[in-house]
């Protein structure tokens, strides 16, 4: 498991800081969230299986 801190996803991942927040407000995706000390952390792991399987192919309309 590695966690990171919630400013430093841009560095790693294709996602912005402010949509983690907005998530973490929203109380979605809880499973990538974690607090120790009372800092919240993400792990990243849970992240990038999250993000696998939220990407769909992109297909033409018929």
């Amino acid at each position: 498991m590695r966690f990171i801190r919630i400013s430093q996803v841009e560095s790693i991942l294709p996602v912005k800081p402010s949509t983690i927040y907005k998530w973490r407000t929203q109380r979605k995706f809880s499973q990538i969230f974690k607090k120790l000390g009372g800092m919240v952390l993400i792990d990243v792991q849970a992240l990038e299986e999250l993000l696998k399987g939220q990407s769909r192919p992109r297909g033409g309309c018929r």
